[in-house]
């Protein structure tokens, strides 16, 4: 049998393989798969519940009035549950913010490659074929997000290829300063914007900070549990694995939803795929 002891090395133990998994990966929480982080989670909750059950037992003979223990655990899982919507609602918040972030990007370069045919030459094919590219570029983005290094490489080739037509624009701008070369660098000006916009959202994370809090109110609700139980000497092992997997469970989802580069839900590039694929009969019907 556990006693309180060996059930603090065990919890130590698990955040000591978190903490080091962490620091190789270069983040904490994002840094780790959603199976291992289901598993490491669950794995802490239910020694916390254990630990909590164990100061409970230890305590009842001391303990003559036991009614409080039901409005502290209310209170605690109360505290655990505003975290949990707080932080999943940020979580949410920036994972919706990249899918509707990619639709107005592919509807940008659309708007920018139809305003390309437009211009004279040599500017149409230029800049349609520098278009073409930097539109296949991004629409391959979903298939080397988990890959930094390719990842790195493509952006280099992303901002190359933005610079190639800016370039190309301003001097179309410069000889031919007519309306429709305004349109046009309007659109291009506002695809780059979106851009930008898309890498500083793919950065944005919730802070580990929260996370840490979030991590310690479900430590501390899952020992108050076990204490519950300790207290009125019941053990119930089912409800503290559900309450512990439940948990955890809500935990990795959070972390899933906010970083895009890995796990179970990703943001879908459809809608690039498809203005990549609908490229060729505008620019066919455009001549």
């Amino acid at each position: 049998m556990f006693n309180p002891v060996s059930l603090k090395v065990v919890v130590s133990g698990c955040y000591v393989l978190v903490l080091r998994g962490g620091a190789m990966e270069g983040n904490l929480f994002y840094g780790q798969s959603a199976h291992f982080l289901l598993v490491v989670n669950t794995i802490i909750l239910m020694a916390a519940a254990v630990l909590g059950f164990l100061l409970g037992r230890f305590s009842s003979r001391r303990i003559i009035d036991k009614s409080p223990i039901g409005g502290i655990q209310a209170s605690v899982f109360g505290l655990l549950a505003l975290m949990l919507g707080f932080t999943f609602s940020a979580a949410f918040s920036r994972y919706d913010s990249r899918r509707v972030l990619v639709i107005d990007e592919a509807n940008a370069l659309g708007t920018t490659f139809l305003r390309a045919q437009t211009l004279p030459e040599p500017y149409r094919t230029q800049l349609s074929h520098r278009l073409r590219q930097y539109i296949n570029f991004r629409s391959q983005i979903g298939t080397v997000i988990d890959n930094p290094t390719e990842l790195n490489k493509m952006m280099k080739k992303t901002q190359t290829l933005q610079q190639e037509m800016w370039g190309e624009a301003s001097s179309a701008a410069r000889r031919l300063p007519t309306p429709v070369t305004a349109l046009f660098l309007a659109s291009l000006n506002q695809s780059i914007d979106l851009y930008s916009t898309r890498v500083a959202m793919f950065r944005a994370r919730v802070p580990n900070t929260i996370l840490w809090i979030l991590a310690a109110i479900s430590i501390a609700a899952l020992v108050v549990v076990g204490y519950g139980f300790g207290i009125v000497g019941q053990q119930s092992w089912f409800i503290i694995i559900l309450v512990s997997f439940l948990v955890s469970a809500v935990i990795v989802m959070i972390v899933d939803l906010d970083r895009p580069e890995t796990g179970p839900v990703r943001i879908s590039q459809q809608s690039m795929l498809d203005l990549r694929n609908s490229l060729t009969g505008f620019e066919e019907k455009s001549r």
